[in-house]
């Protein structure tokens, strides 16, 4: 009887073994489609206008930026990724331009684009403070409300979006995320 009941124990763990790690390996597959997905869309050399541009509209002068967004997939299991257009104030000041384009990230897709199911890749948060240091190097801190909580992948599309917006400018070569003045403090 014993060793039925080891036998039937070590059924049981393995079991529950391969369900977790079957469980994470398809978080794991999940993130590198989601990158991959997003890497695909996101490729300036492919789409002409994804690096800051000026555009003039009833002689107002304004740059055309693009943020990402998330649409759902045809069978309704998943999203696919796009990118919103947005036009935001010219300045000569690369930081309000960058500042502007943060704004229009965190605000997300409009009704119409809502209406359409587009959804925002952040859910929340406020930009506090931007700077650019001479290293090329975009420091945006943002309100404590930014963190989504969600998790590793949840975590992973905010910092994306946050990079992918920073990327359109030639004159941002990395970007250092805080929380309330905090580094690295997206964890899941």
């Amino acid at each position: 009887m014993g060793k039925k009941i080891w036998l039937v124990i070590l059924l049981v763990v393995f079991g529950l073994s391969l369900f977790v790690g079957g469980y994470f390996l398809g978080i794991a597959m999940k993130l590198q489609e989601f990158e991959s997905d997003l890497r695909d869309i996101i490729v300036a050399e492919e789409r002409p206008g994804l690096q800051i541009g000026k555009v003039s509209i009833d002689n107002i002068d304004y740059y055309e930026i693009w943020i990402p967004a998330g649409f759902p997939d045809k069978a309704g299991y998943g999203a696919n990724f796009i990118l919103l257009r947005r036009l935001v104030p010219f300045s000569p000041d690369v930081l309000d331009v960058l500042k502007s384009a943060m704004v229009e990230l965190l605000n997300g897709p409009n009704e119409d684009e809502k209406a359409q199911g587009a959804f925002p890749l952040i859910q929340r948060g406020i930009l506090l403070s931007a700077e650019i240091d001479e290293k090329g190097t975009a420091i945006l801190n943002f309100s404590e409300d930014f963190d989504p909580k969600g998790g590793s992948l949840a975590i992973f599309m905010t910092t994306k979006a946050v990079e992918e917006v920073a990327r359109q400018f030639t004159d941002i070569n990395k970007v250092k995320i805080l929380i309330e003045g905090v580094e690295d403090a997206l964890q899941p």
